[in-house]
């Protein structure tokens, strides 16, 4: 009977206690899904965890929602935590837009805040290496600049030698901020014009009045080029030389033209001249000064007109230097023998009867021998333009009528002193060979020029009718050699 109570109350106080405890799990877990359905799951897990603990049936269930809801949902951060994350915006931002020393600045600050939820240091060293990469960019880009500044200013200032080497130091370095090869050349190029060396023959061309073709000979050791010319001249450019073609001037007047050939620093200047259209030398003047000069107390006058003034024999005969004037406009000037032009002479024979056999000539200057040319002499046209120059026999030429390539000598009068005439040849128009001086006032000179000067053997004709031989040297006399 005892054993039965013990039994029987065993069994009361064993369904108090289970239900106690199932009236305790009803409580905690109504609390935890009111919080878990509230959103508050940190509490709705503590007050799971505290049922399972009682052995709460069905708790796990709960306690895994309550960690998959944590889990999704934003953990709340403390400020520091904020502040470091935003240190390492702020440094990201700055590295990616490539201002690496603020990025640097920032991940140092996030160092020394002691964060831990990124790896500052390892932004710290990629800062650092950045850095220093664009450091030497810089430093390589001023020294670039360098190059092409102190390369630009030399060239500027005509140093291409200087201007070259401190381009070639900017190619040496990799420089590409300027086009230094091609500046390169460009100094190769003017070292070269500096260098040029250039020669040029002939720089003096001269046409006579109808023109022709001249070639001038280039040396240059750089491209050349050469000017424009008037329209009367053309050019024919070859590899070494030009061909300068002149067209015929058909005017009176003489003309003049100048062009340059360049080859780098260096110029010559080539200067050209044409003649005009030669005119008929006009004589009325001098005609009339020789004629009153000569028929002022002449040696001897004729009834026809013709007047001599000069020496003669002592049986009255012309003989040795004088002067004739024929009524038919010739005149001689030089030696006589027995009343004959025989030696040296000028004749003017307007009407052409003295210079027979020389067609178109008009002025004679040479030997002749019993009145007949015969020996060296010169014919002249009526412009004064030498058309032959050779030996005469017989009063005819022997050489080739006419001759060529001596335009240098002419018969020219030449006005001086106001009213004083040269009469006579000349060499690039100055008096040179035989030529007669007249003097405006009276008196008149035959002999030898040389340079623009008496200079040899002559004879003075005074007005009065007296006459000097002898021997001059320019404007001195004297009677023997």
């Amino acid at each position: 009977m005892k054993a039965v109570y013990v039994i029987l109350t065993m069994i009361l106080l064993s369904s108090g206690n289970l239900y106690a405890q199932n009236t305790a799990c009803e409580t905690i877990m109504n609390d935890g899904i009111s919080l878990f359905n509230s959103g508050k799951y940190p509490a709705a897990k503590e007050k799971f965890e505290a049922a399972k603990k009682i052995n709460c049936n069905n708790v796990q269930p709960w306690i895994n929602k309550c960690n998959a809801k944590l889990t999704s949902q934003p953990q709340v951060k403390s400020a520091k935590q904020i502040e470091c994350e935003q240190r390492f915006k702020d440094g990201k931002e700055a590295y990616d837009a490539g201002h690496y020393y603020d990025a640097l600045v920032f991940f140092k600050k996030g160092l020394d805040d002691n964060c831990n939820n990124v790896d500052f240091q390892d932004y710290i060293d990629m800062c650092n290496m950045k850095l220093e990469k664009q450091q030497e960019i810089e430093q390589k880009n001023e020294a670039c600049s360098k190059y092409f500044s102190d390369g630009k200013n030399a060239y500027d200032a005509g140093d291409y030698t200087i201007a070259k080497s401190n381009f070639q130091s900017g190619l040496a370095s990799n420089c590409n901020n300027a086009n230094f090869q091609q500046c390169i050349a460009l100094c190769d190029n003017r070292i070269a014009c500096q260098n040029a060396t250039l020669s040029v023959t002939p720089t003096e061309i001269e046409f006579d009045a109808s023109g022709g073709s001249k070639t001038i000979y280039i040396t240059a050791n750089y491209s050349w080029t050469n000017s424009s010319v008037l329209s009367w001249l053309s050019i024919n450019k070859y590899s070494s030389s030009i061909t300068l073609t002149c067209n015929a001037n058909t005017s009176t007047s003489d003309r003049a033209d100048y062009f340059t050939i360049t080859a780098g620093s260096k110029s010559v200047r080539i200067n050209i001249k044409q003649k005009g259209q030669a005119t008929a030398l006009n004589l009325t003047e001098i005609n009339r000064l020789i004629f009153w000069n000569i028929n002022s107390n002449s040696t001897y006058s004729w009834d026809n007109g013709d007047r001599y003034k000069g020496q003669k024999n002592s049986d009255g005969s012309r003989s040795g230097l004088g002067a004739y004037y024929w009524n038919s406009g010739t005149i001689y000037f030089g030696s006589f023998s027995n009343n004959l032009m025989d030696g040296y002479g000028i004749c003017i024979s307007l009407d052409g009867s003295h210079t027979n056999n020389c067609p178109n000539s008009r002025y004679y200057v040479g030997n002749w021998s019993n009145g007949q040319k015969s020996g060296k002499g010169t014919c002249y046209d009526e412009t004064g333009k030498l058309i032959y120059y050779g030996d005469f026999s017989n009063d005819k030429p022997t050489d080739t009528y006419p001759s060529s390539g001596l335009s240098s000598y002419k018969f020219e009068i030449i006005k001086s002193n106001g009213d004083d005439f040269y009469l006579g040849e000349t060499k690039d128009g100055s008096p040179q060979g035989q030529g007669i001086y007249i003097w405006g006032n009276g008196g008149m000179w035959y002999g030898e020029w040389k340079d623009g000067k008496r200079a040899g053997y002559g004879i003075y004709i005074f007005l009065s009718g007296s006459i000097t031989t002898g021997y001059w040297t320019g404007d001195t006399y004297s009677s023997t050699k």
